[in-house]
């Protein structure tokens, strides 16, 4: 039977492990907005809503006005945004936001 619960990011010793961690980035014009460790990053695509995990092939998209939802220790976290840009490369998702 498949286990379908989510990893857990327990490291030894019951401290964090950053394994499963990547990096969002909220950029506007007036400066950084947001900068947290993230398990998982849905974003308002243009053309649909999308997510991101670490190692995700590198990537650049149109976002729309909507939400963006990250999960950071198991918790849902969201911020609003009126529209952007997203960048994905190396474990880090760059958001520019007006």
């Amino acid at each position: 039977m498949v286990d379908l619960n989510y990893p857990t990011n327990e490291g030894l010793m019951g401290k964090t492990s950053y394994f499963f961690y990547m990096e969002l980035v909220i950029i506007s014009p007036e400066g950084e907005l947001l900068k947290e460790k993230a398990e998982r990053v849905t974003l308002p695509g243009s053309m649909g809503a999308f997510s991101v995990l670490k190692s995700h092939a590198p990537l650049v998209s149109t976002l729309e006005k909507g939400e963006i939802i990250y999960i950071q220790n198991k918790k849902e976290k969201n911020y609003d945004i009126e529209g952007g840009v997203a960048i994905v490369e190396k474990d880090i998702v760059r958001v520019m936001v007006e």
